[in-house]
């Protein structure tokens, strides 16, 4: 980049780095980045630099038209860096050091923020001041995904996409999502693996089908509903009768359908050979399987 000339410097409108290798010139990508004055997009995923690394590769440094930031750099670094950033729409970052004290986000405001991927208890810190409409949010315990759903009913009434790492022994997730934010058009759920017991590892809420289809109701908005769990089920999520049957009461059949779902895509046995991506689709008031992908990867469950 630095042999090149300022005309393509000043076309780059978009830059990733992406290293799992320890980097050794930081000063040559941040030569790089100063030189990147209309930059748009940019992602710095670097796994091995250290904090002052951090700190020496994005002092001062200045973007006016970045609207999409993605790193895993610490939140006290990133933090200094988005207050510089007000156009930042999209954000997607990485797990937090904070020890046990607030994130180092936690009061910053964003006026395009729109678009948040961040660990749960970092999450909270962003959806206080800004207009977030979508959130991804990594793993976290049932009581910080509780406050999570609080701070959502209570600071925010436009989220209309949420993705969500859930405890498979959380009952009471969904009717909490329900009350905190009502105004969803598509909901991801996400099973952390963190059980051990044979017994707790069969127990999910959602094969209560009519509950769970009851509480999906209260979503009026929902046109998209995705669950990925590591249950081996092929009997329920693979096969026409059973499946159709768990579907239709999660989407409602003819007698009481969902006001507005549409799709529901089911990844089961999720980190093993049998993993499968189940598509259902809303046909002529039936739900029907419209596809399998038993090589199951994310960029499939969308």
């Amino acid at each position: 980049m630095l042999r090149h000339g300022r005309k393509v410097a000043d076309a780059t409108i978009s830059f990733h780095v992406v290293l799992d290798k320890p980097i050794m010139q930081v000063a040559t990508l941040r030569a790089c980045l100063q030189r990147l004055r209309n930059l748009e997009d940019l992602q710095l995923s670097l796994r091995h630099l250290k904090h002052s690394g951090w700190r020496r590769l994005l002092r001062n440094i200045c973007f006016t038209r970045l609207d999409l930031f993605y790193s895993n750099a610490p939140h006290d670094v990133i933090s200094q860096f988005l207050w510089s950033h007000s156009r930042i729409a999209f954000l997607r970052i990485e797990e937090c050091v904070k020890a046990g004290r607030s994130c180092p986000l936690d009061g910053g405001q964003l006026p395009e923020l729109c678009d948040v991927s961040a660990p749960v208890g970092c999450v909270l810190s962003l959806v206080k001041n800004n207009p977030v409409s979508r959130v991804t949010a990594q793993q976290g315990a049932p009581l910080i995904i509780t406050a999570l759903m609080s701070s959502l009913a209570s600071t925010t009434t436009n989220l209309t996409v949420l993705e969500l790492d859930v405890n498979p022994s959380d009952f009471d997730v969904l009717g909490r999502i329900v009350r905190a934010a009502p105004a969803l058009t598509a909901l991801k759920l996400l099973e952390t693996q963190t059980f051990k017991s044979r017994r707790s590892h069969q127990r999910r809420a959602w094969k209560d089908g009519k509950s769970w289809g009851k509480t999906l109701r209260g979503l009026t908005h929902l046109q998209h509903f995705a669950l990925r769990t590591s249950l081996y089920t092929p009997a329920i999520f693979c096969n026409i009768g059973s499946g159709a049957y768990l579907i239709e009461q999660w989407g409602g059949g003819k007698v009481r359908p969902h006001p507005a779902l549409q799709r529901i895509l089911l990844w089961h046995s999720f980190g093993t050979i049998h993993s499968c991506i189940s598509v259902w689709e809303l046909l002529q008031s039936t739900w029907r399987r419209s596809n399998d992908f038993h090589d199951a990867v994310p960029s499939l469950f969308v």
